[in-house]
């Protein structure tokens, strides 16, 4: 097992959460211990970057010019943030690694000013954890609402209220005009009308799968290593698993690439079962999660090209639960805010093409995707 990182594997959601919050530390994050992965014959190779893979010779060369045979080879390369080139590496924090969320909790102090460039998942979950921390926080998005990959306006406008309601300062439908990187003083945030003077400033604005060493591999790339349900490539040596893969997703069998925890945890099972001659497919439904302010959000199965849902619940509460439609009214995915039971409940719909409970049906009302909703 090769990483470039030096530390063991470790668990990535908790660092845009808890760990920010000061509820885990790095030790908590760790998946296994040198011991455990020496009992079971692994032997990782840390701060170790392959740099090309011999698909006729099926090995493998590590950037110590290291050469290493294989029978079966698993991609698990993920994905590096996406840069804004005119954002000065060196004193802006990218969220990614261990490392990067250590740099970032060591200045959220109380009173200090963050300034955060893009309001995804990343952005928000960060936004939440600086103002429990008791930072003032400004969130800057190109886009004209907060979420705005993937998500209806209905659920964007109900989350941007919840930061808004927690003191988190919103600037949407603007980019930072430009930054000035003073020496010892603020770093000013320039927008259209006036300067947020920021202690630290954050940038999510997406991911960029690592794919270079699959392409040059000659291996099928399209914004993710292409991927069949077994989670093998067109070389039936080589496989991938993890959100650098672009899989087949539903009964139509589409190809998408997904960024979650789902994926990466569940899909190295399948691979590595494939490889070891089982006979698996890797047919999970889409699920996500984020948590912010100690809301749990939850987003399982299709809702990206719905415009007509049914709500439980109102937006503006604190537990409700939007259930995507298609054309047919059939559900296909599901949206919900501390309602772990619907989630569960609309699994099993899902899972077994089964129809929603008359009780789900009655105790809810149409909404359409395009109107705001309390």
């Amino acid at each position: 097992m090769f990483g470039e990182e030096s530390h063991l594997p470790y668990d990535r959601p908790p660092l845009t959460k808890d760990f920010l919050l000061g509820k885990v530390e790095e030790g908590q994050l760790t998946l296994s211990d040198v011991q455990s992965y020496g009992t079971v014959d692994i032997l990782h190779h840390r701060a170790t970057r392959i740099v090309a893979i011999d698909r006729g010779q099926r090995s493998i060369m590590t950037d110590r010019n290291e050469v290493f045979e294989y029978d079966k080879l698993l991609l698990a390369t993920g994905s590096r943030p996406r840069r804004l080139p005119e954002i000065d590496d060196a004193r802006a924090i990218y969220l990614r690694t261990l490392d990067d969320a250590v740099r970032l909790r060591s200045v959220l102090e109380p009173g200090r000013r963050i300034g955060i460039i893009g309001a995804g998942f990343v952005g928000l979950e960060v936004a939440a954890a600086a103002r429990e921390r008791g930072c003032e926080v400004c969130v800057i998005e190109s886009a004209g609402t907060v979420l705005s990959r993937g998500l209806p306006p209905l659920v964007s406008n109900a989350i941007q209220r919840l930061h808004l309601s927690r003191g988190v300062e919103i600037v949407c439908g603007q980019t930072a005009k430009g930054i000035e990187w003073t020496r010892r003083g603020p770093i000013n945030i320039e927008l259209s009308h006036r300067v947020f003077p920021a202690d630290a400033v954050v940038v999510g604005v997406g991911v960029i799968p690592n794919t270079e060493l699959a392409a040059a591999a000659g291996l099928e790339v399209d914004n993710g290593i292409v991927v069949d349900c077994h989670l093998q490539t067109a070389d039936p040596a080589i496989f991938a698993a993890g959100e650098v893969t672009k899989h087949p997703v539903g009964k139509a069998g589409t190809l998408l690439r997904l960024e979650s925890w789902n994926v990466a945890h569940k899909q190295p099972l399948v691979a590595a079962a494939c490889m070891t001659g089982r006979d698996l497919v890797y047919d999970e439904i889409p699920w996500l999660w984020s948590d912010q302010f100690g809301h749990n959000l939850q987003i399982l199965g299709d809702i990206a090209d719905s415009q007509d849902f049914l709500l439980r619940g109102h937006l503006d509460s604190e537990q409700w639960t939007l259930i995507a439609l298609n054309s047919a009214t059939e559900p296909t995915g599901v949206i919900a805010l501390n309602s772990g039971r619907d989630i569960l409940m609309m699994r099993r719909v899902l899972k077994n093409g089964g129809n929603l409970p008359l009780d789900v049906i009655s105790g809810s009302r149409p909404v359409s995707a395009k109107v705001p909703v309390g």
